[in-house]
């Protein structure tokens, strides 16, 4: 079995160095010794959710220099309060001090892409099983599992050009459109079923040293009948109230954290990042498919 160590670099900007302007802000010796007196707060602070919030807000600018500074493990073990149940609130309140006027642009948006992105997906989609699942959408028995469809059948339409490979970086096979969908969204029959299917996906997408990334599960028979929503970091799982909020949060996780987005699921996830919350960063990778389906959507 894999042994999980999410020990790598941890930010996908991890090549450049602070900028001058971020680099000031941590010179101030009083600002600072502030700083880690609330880091050290926080890692006590639990029964006063409030003052929880408050301290997190102030040590933004001290948790964004580490994420850029520190490894996967030392960052997590710095800000513990990733592992608390409530912790989706803490990703939610950095996003909208990194993205003011963005933390609820995905809802906004929802509605009128689910509308168009099915014609963009009769017209283009060619597998057989995806057109099978794309035909599940009009008879699906929530909201939710409709949302969870059309989010799964991105990868259709934005398929990977990767490859994964082996530990001993001897031998490639290329990343099928199960791979893609499983790292983008992984839907489970049951929930209980999670840390074997979890530790099958870090053997099989970070056995080579990948830091395995956030992830939804949804849990459901079927995919037109989908009852739960998760989202996975780090042996940590968040349970949230819809499949819209799973997006959003994990979302939320990569661009608050840096995170490189899974190989498997680059292009849905890029998609995701430019088309709704309308981010564009110097390290987005380019895309034929990725440039029409926007190109479409923004019509």
């Amino acid at each position: 079995m894999c042994i999980h160590m999410l020990c790598a670099k941890f930010s996908r900007i991890e090549e450049e160095s602070l900028n001058s302007s971020e680099a000031d802000t941590f010179q101030d010796p009083v600002d600072e010794t502030l700083h880690n007196a609330l880091k050290t707060a926080l890692k006590r602070e639990v029964s006063d959710w409030n003052a929880v919030l408050d301290k997190w807000s102030k040590t933004y600018e001290l948790r964004r220099k580490e994420s850029q500074t520190l490894n996967a493990c030392e960052f997590l073990q710095e800000w513990p309060k990733y592992t608390d149940s409530r912790a989706v609130d803490l990703i939610k309140l950095d996003f909208t001090i990194a993205y003011p006027g963005k933390e609820s642009i995905l809802l906004s948006k929802w509605d009128n892409f689910k509308k168009k992105i099915v014609i963009y997906y009769k017209e283009n989609i060619h597998n057989a099983t995806c057109k099978h699942l794309l035909e599940q959408v009009q008879s699906a028995e929530s909201i939710d599992s409709s949302d969870y469809i059309i989010t799964a059948l991105l990868p259709s339409v934005l398929p990977s050009n990767s490859w994964h490979s082996s530990k001993s970086k001897t031998s490639r096979t290329r990343v099928t459109l199960l791979d893609s969908q499983e790292s983008l969204v992984l839907r489970l029959d049951t929930i209980g079923d999670y840390e074997r299917k979890v530790n099958n996906l870090i053997c099989k997408n970070y056995g080579n040293s990948n830091t395995l990334q956030p992830f939804i599960i949804v849990e459901g028979v079927n995919s037109n009948d989908i009852k739960s929503f998760f989202v996975y970091f780090d042996k940590t799982i968040y349970k949230l109230d819809s499949f819209i909020d799973c997006l959003d949060v994990c979302f939320k996780l990569f661009n608050t954290l840096n995170l490189h987005y899974p190989i498997a699921s680059k292009f849905p996830w890029l998609f995701i990042q430019k088309y709704f919350y309308e981010i564009d960063t110097p390290y987005d990778v380019k895309s034929a498919n990725l440039t029409a389906l926007l190109s479409f959507m923004r019509k």
